[in-house]
């Protein structure tokens, strides 16, 4: 993808408050063009609570391997050479993982349709950590590069900053069009635009 421009259109205490806002988007997006329109998730978590995003479906767990020996029953998971590998989430490798010190994991998800439940299963799965769920779709004005996103629990990876709870921040290939896409479903930007996917 070449880059769209995201801003910062809300951001509350309340992730259901922010939830709502994303149905609002969906509602508002343009659902008239044959644009893909999907939806994935990114978790920032550890290797111990992998286990509760299991209902997300496929995902790719990727872990730093860990200082020292490892047990056998989980050293075939760090191929040599190899010091960050893409795992796949299975029920096993959540059990497996539980047999190490607890370390940081990320976790994507491919993308999804929307109507799925994906971006639900994540924001009921996600407690504490950081999580992003992003929804491509298109806008009345723009066909490309266009969605939105829900950053759970500080999750921001465009603007980085840094501030407590749940943010929406909108996409479109162009920065001038943000303020309507707000304003579409009473918001406002504030802070951005910046460069996005």
């Amino acid at each position: 993808m070449s880059n769209s421009r995201v801003a910062r259109i809300h951001t509350t205490d309340d992730p259901h408050t922010a939830f709502r806002l994303t149905r609002q988007l969906l509602a508002w997006s343009d659902r008239t063009c044959n644009c893909p329109r999907d939806v994935g998730a990114w978790v920032w978590t550890t290797t111990h609570e992998l286990g509760r995003y299991l209902d997300l479906g496929d995902g790719g767990v990727m872990i730093d391997r860990p200082d020292g020996p490892l047990p056998e029953v989980v050293a075939h998971l760090f191929p040599e050479g190899r010091s960050r590998p893409v795992l796949d989430l299975t029920p096993r490798l959540a059990d497996t993982l539980r047999q190490l010190p607890n370390l940081t994991a990320q976790l994507s998800t491919p993308e999804f349709p929307l109507d799925g439940g994906l971006d639900r299963r994540a924001l009921a799965a996600a407690g504490d950590d950081p999580v992003r769920i992003s929804w491509t779709v298109c806008w009345p004005m723009d066909h490309s590069r266009a969605g939105f996103e829900l950053g759970l629990n500080g999750a921001d990876v465009w603007l980085e900053e840094n501030r407590p709870g749940h943010s929406v921040f909108v996409h479109s290939s162009w920065a001038e069009m943000l303020p309507e896409v707000a304003a579409a479903v009473g918001c406002q930007v504030l802070s951005g635009p910046e460069v996005g996917w």
